[in-house]
């Protein structure tokens, strides 16, 4: 009988066995069918992937909408729950409800209100600034002309070679501007009605974004316990816990780099705005909206905005260009060491090499917004890989401080094993003596 029973359970272990094993075999044959199957169709795949994103659009503007949102969305909350926390005491729910949905509404009409404002202001000063410039621009080539003449009336030979390059940049330019700019700029009302469609179709995921953005800020207390159960159903405890630690970092590396440059940028924008009309340098309007834009980009912004406004204002008058130049350095002066610091501080906590190195990965993989993004998703990956080389040199028993590897670290030898002696137990004896 007993004889019976363990050639069953016997049995049944051989067939536990040889079930795995070809469960297995089964998993790794399907796993290499599906990478070849997605080896060989990667255009219907990408094809799907870009019709559910197009789908999705709506609600992936809502979830950038609502995150923007949610820090003027809680100081509301917290300023019209404390006003209203006395005249409707004795309704809590209905206070958090309209509290709710009062912070939402000012929210979004707030930023609305807010960028209206800014193109209505901006945007005919900046087509004027445009127009006014290409209409100008042949009596600017004149006037930059006779300047460079003035400068180099007693170096005659310098003088020929600078005005032969002169005349060949004054003529690319000058087709340029008449044939692109200008074109572009008179028929742009034929462009946006060309372009309703596609106009149509961003209006209409921004409205259903704003909805969506809506519906996630009064939601959030139910929404963001329904994922954190989810994740902790799906993953280990500790490593859920890393999840979220990670996520929380990753929150407050991008709202605060984030936030802090866009600030940085209006302010640089504006006061650039305010010094030229005080100065009255041309094209205020415009040189203040590139500036300011540019400048949201780290390391290379403050560049990229100042070159091509200098050589705007050197077409149309060189003393401005020297001012402008004068007030630009000295405006990017006090923002890099003054107005930039108290907004950011050292927010991303990387090295000048690694910010550099992070705008061109993603400046060149993901084009302006990856310039503008690049650094804290850099830095999060960096703070990851970070955290598990400390973890990993912890469980050795190694120092995780970078300084502690400045020089390489000695081994101790294990010559002895094979040699007799180590070197310095000879050296010791030797002494000894």
């Amino acid at each position: 009988m007993e004889n019976q029973e363990r050639e069953k359970e016997h049995s049944q272990k051989d067939y536990q066995k040889y079930f795995n094993i070809g469960l297995t075999a089964f998993g790794v044959i399907a796993a290499s069918m599906l990478l070849f199957f997605c080896l060989f169709r990667l255009d219907a795949i990408f094809g799907v992937l870009k019709r559910l994103t197009v789908i999705l659009m709506p609600f992936i503007y809502g979830i950038v909408i609502a995150y923007l949102l949610n820090p003027v969305y809680c100081w509301l909350y917290d300023g019209i729950s404390r006003g209203l926390a006395r005249p409707l005491n004795k309704y809590p729910n209905f206070r958090e409800n309209a509290s709710k949905i009062l912070s939402s509404l000012i929210s979004v009409l707030l930023i609305i209100a807010v960028i209206y404002t800014l193109l209505a202001l901006l945007l005919p000063e900046l087509y004027s600034s445009v127009m006014n410039f290409a209409n100008n621009f042949s009596s600017n080539l004149s006037v930059a002309e006779e300047w460079i003449r003035k400068i180099l009336d007693e170096y005659p030979d310098l003088e020929t070679t600078v005005l032969s390059y002169y005349d060949k940049f004054s003529e690319v330019a000058s087709d340029w501007v008449l044939d692109k700019l200008l074109p572009s700029a008179n028929t742009m009302f034929n462009v946006v009605y060309n372009s309703l469609g596609s106009m149509f179709s961003l209006v209409y995921n921004l409205v259903i974004g704003v909805i969506v953005a809506v519906y996630l800020l009064n939601g959030k207390e139910v929404l963001l316990p329904q994922c954190r159960k989810v994740i902790y159903a799906l993953l280990r405890h500790d490593h859920a816990d890393a999840l979220f630690k990670e996520l929380t970092y990753a929150d407050q590396m991008f709202s605060g780099f984030v936030f802090g440059t866009i600030i940085d940028a209006l302010v640089v924008g504006t006061v650039y705005f305010i010094v030229g009309t005080v100065l009255k340098l041309p094209y205020t309007a415009m040189i203040s909206v590139i500036v300011g834009v540019t400048n949201v980009i780290p390391f290379f912004g403050p560049y990229i905005g100042a070159v091509p406004s200098a050589i705007i204002l050197l077409l149309t008058n060189p003393m401005a260009c020297l001012k402008f130049v004068i007030v630009i350095v000295i405006i990017q002066q006090i923002d890099g060491n003054f107005i930039n610091p108290k907004i950011l501080g050292n927010t991303t906590g990387l090295s000048s090499y690694w910010v550099l190195f992070s705008i061109l990965l993603f400046g060149g993989w993901l084009g302006p917004v990856g310039m503008l993004i690049g650094v804290p998703l850099f830095a999060v990956i960096y703070h990851i890989v970070k955290s598990r080389v400390e973890y990993l040199l912890a469980r050795k028993g190694m120092p995780v401080e970078s300084a502690a590897y400045a020089k390489p670290r000695k081994r101790k030898s294990r010559e002895k094993k094979f040699f007799g002696k180590h070197k310095d137990q000879e050296a010791n004896e030797d002494e000894q003596d």
